[in-house]
């Protein structure tokens, strides 16, 4: 949504002292603007700081979207000392520049003056030359644009080569080759495993910045751009550039520039020093991009002393031979004017707040949201309330996409300033979207009482309430007026053409309107619109006269080639469409679409072979295009891919099937189980998956009445080709679908539910290529017959293993392919056992990799994650928080400091469409939004401790319930991150995902499971292995419990007090934490009621330290319990009450186990010690006592002492060490007799008489 146009000029003013502007600051801490404004007219009509009240009041009207702003800075120009810091602070609003868009005759004057004028900032000169080339563009000025554009003097003849790998922005610092090798023959391989070469488009683009959207496919990852230029002499230059992402430039192989940030800046703002040797040499320009970086480009200059382009012999797109070993001498690097400008005065003078925001406003301009932040919150501690600060802070956080801070940042300028007309637009579109038009209505006639009805904003946001509420009357005759008033505003053009088209119109009448105003000024929606209308209404000859004109206007757009190509294919004018693919393809010849199109135009000309290897190319440069391949299969005469996937005997198996008897007692049986995975040797894969299912009751009704295909939407295409359910009586019904959601109605028991569908896997990143595959075949129900299809390339290199399969399989070739099958029939569901391993750790499986190590997935992991932990604007200040007012911390001690923050500020949460599958989110947004899952955690630990000093990785983890031994090869199914932290020498694992648990513990389900250490760099030696996470916890889990029992004739009295540490602890804390008195009264008796059976009275408690994350959790209790002890004649009794219970022999019942046990799932403490002193009243005697018992074995350490202390006093000691681990099939017989044993020594009766 457009909230109000975030801008704001921020200024300085350098006549005057800083003093003069005091009264404004006191005001605006006041908040009240109106008193400000009042302040800074008076300075102005009185000569006082001029340049500094002009630029103020700027500042202040934009707030309120005035209409005067680049007439006020004209008049503020000649009282500014150093006009070209402010004409980069401002260059992108109102007041200045704006956005890239026609001028107007007094703006295009403006610029001009700023080209030719000499003592103007060479960025600024540039810029003014950009703009007014832009500006020419839009009106058809040919002439006048080449000039101005040529005019910039920078290097424009270049050769390309990409895209290469840069996920997480890792790219950055990798060696790809083409800066080692600059020759044409030259071969390089692609992200996408295609081999590519230098390449010179064949129509170059007229704008001084270099642009990559067209000529290269993919823009975002790592591209190589290279020039050869020719000096006359020996020069003193200045390498100036100006870019958007990550950049390196290198002059004769030696770098001169470089930026691992990301960053979006004008012309020149990067500069350094050289000295370059006659003769011929060789710059090469590195240009990095990820999902940060919407439009990558850049612009190189090399300038004299005078900031003038220097002249050339020649330029070059090509050379072999240049100044490799006299390369010239690199010089110093040179500050950026601006940020230097006004940092210097921000540093002398800290009471004039402008200086600090408008060097933020400098470090914004380049994308260095950080260091403006940094800025901003500290000119914040003296100007606390100040509104222009509160604003800019907004725009920052808008920058950075920080939602959540961004949205905080609102609601403190509501507080500060309500009446903002900011607040008005953001409230207004919040309106719009909960659909409450009438509170819309009212915030719109506020904005227009406030910047007049017939402001554009106003105008636009009227028409869409008048939409909104139907009063489409209203709506027209504001169009009709709108129109009238403004006909070259192109939002009132499409508005007013699409009114006509809707009162029907002849598109003649209609297209005069979109025509009129593309007659003298181009926009591309409203070019577009007009051909595609001309299209629809059958007017192809006026479609073919626009598109011509705009290619015409750009004839390196590869997109708008692609529409003219597409309009003769239309047309059936062949031999056209296949001319202007061409010419795409010389400006970009590595784009697969381009490649199918031209095999589709050539398929139409009946030129077979040549559509085949246009549709290999495609493929080649992109082995997702799936449509390619099978068009390619066909004309290689092959059988379609879905062929290997076909069951003859599928109708027959399901009829057979809908007449058979039921007699199993299952929910369900797979009449048919089919799964086909085809990998191709480009890379990507197609899975099939043909399914029968038979209800069989009323259970099984319920199971299958809804399905859900598990999908991931960036990665996978999904293809239902059946989904029906078969009924006896022959009748099929469909079932119904949402994308990846089934339902079939009227399903009943004995139907028949077939669904068939395949997902088409996309490939990408470092693992493109890389095979891996795993499949279970068994199942908790039978399946009358399982197939399994494998498909791999021919020469394929891979590991291949099965587990426990019954078959081996049947291999044969089958085209390019290489098909292993395994087919079983009849097989008995998989039984079902209580505390069984996982499905793939005891059933029949199949495993294939082509990665040949550990060391492959650790650094892949590695490029994904480690660019992710920056150090960004809110780290800083969080770790302040962390460390303030602590010195000689141990490594111990820093450890435990940032985990005990992350615990009590952020909470986790993994949310589909917040996060990654694998990559991190950045610790600033985990910071800001308080959220975060697994490796978000686990990343923000591993930023703040490398910033503490500590050592520490991430580690990727594959649960212990998913299996100790699951992943037996090289593959990326892992499910969980944690981090290692290196401390006192040695290495501690930790969880982060668990805010009660304390720091050191290890929860049950991390140990023994595999994990893989990520390394932190290339040369680190971790992850060349798969590792079982071993116990390395500080606090193993324990439970501890000292009970004292008093007797006498009236009552049984129990004091308790019940420690428990590691991850044990952590549960307790959950269970009692932020619940009130009355609340943890409540649970503490359901918890006791869990071991006395009988009433009993509350008498006290305490949970010393609940709120803390100390290693030990406390309960301390006070009972009375009534009728506790029985009587039998003249003796006494009671059972010992030990509260914890060691084992439940229900769980583990007498039976012949197929399975191992994991027993570690049902015991998940590591001791027990249990303490119980029983005082016997006065006068009574204890009678016979139990024995001490001893059990140690394999499974267990127990142990019962009885110790008595006098005639009165017994002690009973329980002691378990439990031993918890995987038992097997074999060994549970034993393992049972040994629990019984235990549950005899725990049935103690205490008598006395």
């Amino acid at each position: 949504m457009r909230i109000c146009a975030l801008i704001f000029a921020l200024f300085i003013g350098l006549v005057g002292s800083a003093s003069d502007l005091d009264p404004v600051w006191k005001a605006l801490e006041d908040g009240d603007r109106e008193e400000a404004i009042t302040i800074l007219t008076q300075n102005i009509e009185n000569g006082v700081s001029p340049g500094d009240s002009r630029i103020t009041l700027i500042l202040l009207n934009s707030l309120d979207d005035s209409q005067e702003l680049f007439q006020d800075f004209q008049k503020a120009l000649p009282h500014l000392k150093n006009p070209s810091a402010y004409l980069y602070a401002l260059w992108s609003e109102s007041a200045v520049s704006g956005y890239a868009s026609v001028k107007t005759k007094e703006q295009v004057a403006f610029l001009q003056d700023l080209v030719e004028g000499t003592s103007y900032e060479s960025t600024i000169r540039g810029s003014a030359a950009y703009t007014l080339g832009f500006h020419h563009t839009l009106t058809y000025n040919t002439t006048m644009r080449n000039r101005y554009y040529g005019s910039c003097g920078e290097i424009d003849a270049w050769s390309y080569v990409g895209t290469f790998d840069n996920t997480s922005g890792s790219g950055f610092d990798k060696s790809y080759g083409p800066l080692e090798e600059p020759g044409e023959d030259a071969t390089f391989i692609s992200r996408r495993n295609a081999e590519i070469h230098w390449f010179v488009p064949t129509i170059a683009d007229p704008e001084p910045w270099i642009t990559l959207e067209q000529v290269l496919p993919h823009a975002t990852g790592v591209n190589y751009c290279q020039s050869f230029f020719e000096l006359d002499s020996e020069k003193e230059v200045i390498v100036a550039a100006g870019f958007s992402g990550s950049i390196k430039i290198w002059i004769n192989d030696l770098l001169v520039i470089e930026e691992e940030e990301e960053r979006r800046t004008d012309m020149d703002v990067y500069k350094r020093k050289m000295t370059i040797p006659a003769g011929i040499n060789r710059i090469v320009v590195q240009l990095g991009a990820t999902s940060e970086t919407n439009y990558p480009n850049f612009s190189v200059r090399l300038l004299d002393k005078a900031s003038q382009p220097v002249p050339m012999v020649s330029q070059s797109e090509w050379g072999t031979s240049y100044n490799k070993d006299n390369p010239g001498t690199l010089g110093e690097e040179i500050p950026f004017f601006a940020e230097t400008y006004f940092s210097d005065l921000w540093d002398a003078d800290r009471s004039n707040p402008l200086n600090a925001m408008l060097l933020a406003y400098s470090f914004q301009r380049s994308k260095k949201h950080n260091e403006a932040l940094k800025v901003l919150e500290d000119a914040q501690k003296d100007y606390p309330n100040n509104i222009l600060i509160h604003y800019m802070l907004l725009t920052s956080y808008q920058q950075l996409k920080d939602r959540t801070v961004l949205l905080k940042q609102v609601e403190k300028i509501r507080k500060l300033d309500p009446d903002m007309l900011f607040l008005k637009y953001y409230d207004f579109e919040r309106a719009m979207e909960s659909e409450d038009l009438e509170e819309a209505g009212s915030l719109l006639t506020e904005i227009e009482d406030n910047i007049g009805e017939n402001h554009p904003d106003c105008i636009e946001k009227r028409i869409q309430l008048l939409a909104a509420e139907q009063e489409y009357q209203l709506m027209l005759n504001l169009v009709e007026k709108a129109y009238s008033r403004d006909r070259n505003n192109p939002d009132y053009v499409m508005y007013k053409y699409l009114l006509e088209k809707a009162q029907s119109k002849p598109f003649k009448t209609s297209s005069a309107i979109l025509k009129g105003y593309l007659k003298k000024t181009y926009n591309y929606p409203l070019y577009n619109m007009l051909i595609k209308e001309a299209m629809a209404a059958g007017e192809g000859k006026v479609a073919q006269t626009y598109l011509i004109k705009q290619q015409e206007m750009f004839p390196e757009n590869v997109d708008i080639l692609s529409e003219l190509a597409s309009f003769y294919y239309d047309q059936r004018q062949y031999a056209k469409a296949k001319d202007y693919i061409n010419e795409c393809l010389g400006i970009s010849p590595y784009r697969s679409s381009l490649y199918r199109d031209r095999a589709f135009i050539e398929l139409a000309m009946g030129a077979d072979g040549l559509a085949e290897t246009s549709f290999r190319k495609a493929i080649e440069y992109n082995p997702n295009s799936f449509e390619s391949r099978e068009k390619l299969r066909d004309l290689e005469g092959k059988e379609p891919l879905i062929e290997f996937f076909e069951n003859e005997h599928e109708e027959e198996l399901i009829e057979a099937a809908l007449k058979s008897e039921e007699t199993s007692d299952d929910q369900y049986e797979l009449v048919f189980d089919e799964t086909n995975f085809i990998q191709f040797e480009e890379g990507a894969n197609v899975e099939h998956h043909n399914l029968a299912v038979r209800v069989l009751n009323e259970s099984g009704i319920d199971t299958w009445k809804e399905a859900y295909i598990p999908t991931s939407y960036s990665r996978q295409n999904l293809i239902i080709e059946e989904a029906v359910v078969h009924k006896p009586s022959g009748e099929r019904i469909e079932g119904e679908r949402n994308y990846n959601q089934l339902v079939f109605p009227s399903i009943e028991v004995g139907d028949v539910v077939h669904i068939k569908y395949r997902h088409e896997n996309y490939t990408g990143g470092k693992l493109a290529k890389e095979i891996t595959f795993d499949h279970v075949l068994d199942d908790f129900v039978p399946i009358k017959r399982k197939v399994l299809r494998i498909f791999l390339p021919m020469d394929a290199d891979v590991q291949l293993i099965t587990d426990r399969l019954s078959v081996e399989p049947v291999v044969t070739e089958i085209d390019e392919f290489t098909c292993h099958e395994w087919v079983l029939e009849d097989m008995a569901r998989m039984k079902s056992e209580a505390y069984m391993p996982a499905l793939r750790e005891v059933g029949q499986a199949v495993s294939i990799t082509s990665i040949n190590s550990w060391e492959v997935i650790s650094k892949w992991y590695k490029d994904l994650a480690i660019p992710m932990a920056k150090e960004d604007y809110n780290l800083d200040a969080v770790y302040n928080e962390i460390f303030d007012g602590t010195e000689n911390l141990s490594e111990y001690d820093k450890a435990k400091l940032i985990y005990d923050y992350i615990c009590d500020n952020v909470h986790y949460s993994s949310v589909s469409f917040r996060q990654s599958n694998y990559v991190p989110q950045k610790p600033m947004v985990t910071i800001s939004t308080q959220l975060g899952d697994c490796k978000d955690m686990s990343t923000l630990y591993h930023t703040l401790a490398k910033k503490a000093g500590l050592t520490t990785h991430l580690v990727l983890v594959n649960t212990r319930d998913n299996g100790e031994e699951t992943m037996r090869i090289p593959s990326t199914q892992f499910n969980h991150c944690i981090v290692r932290v290196d401390m006192d020498g040695q290495s501690m694992y930790q969880e982060l995902t668990d805010n009660n648990l304390p720091f050191g513990a290890m929860p049950n389900s991390l140990r023994n499971a595999q994990a893989l250490v990520i390394p932190n760099a290339d040369d680190d030696p971790v992850g060349k292995e798969l590792i079982s996470l071993p116990a390395t916890e500080l606090e193993k889990n324990s439970m501890i419990r000292k009970t004292i029992i008093e007797i006498d004739d009236e009552e049984f009295a129990l004091h308790s007090t019940f420690t428990c540490t590691g991850e044990t602890s952590s549960a307790y804390r959950r269970y009692f934490k932020g619940e009130t008195d009355q609340d943890t009264e409540e649970m503490i008796k359901y918890y006791i009621s869990d071991y006395i059976e009988t009433d009993y009275d509350l008498e006290s408690y305490e949970l010393p330290g609940l709120e803390d994350k100390d290693s030990v959790f406390t309960l301390i209790t006070d009972l009375k319990v009534e009728d506790y002890v029985k009587k039998i004649g003249a003796l006494n009794t009671f059972e010992l009450p030990l509260f914890e219970e060691i084992v439940a022999l229900d769980v583990f019942p007498k039976e012949d186990r197929e399975h191992p046990l994991t027993y570690w799932a049902y015991e998940d403490k590591d001791y027990y010690e249990s303490v119980v002193e029983v005082t016997i009243p006065a006068g009574k005697t204890l009678v016979e006592l139990p024995k001490n018992v001893r059990i140690s074995n394999d499974y267990i350490d127990y142990s019962i002492t009885v110790k008595k202390v006098n005639s009165r006093t017994v002690v009973f000691t329980r002691k378990v060490n439990t031993k918890a681990r995987n038992i097997s099939a074999e060994q549970y017989t034993e393992f049972r007799e040994t629990m019984k044993d235990v549950l005899k020594a725990e049935d103690i009766f205490v008598a006395f008489k």
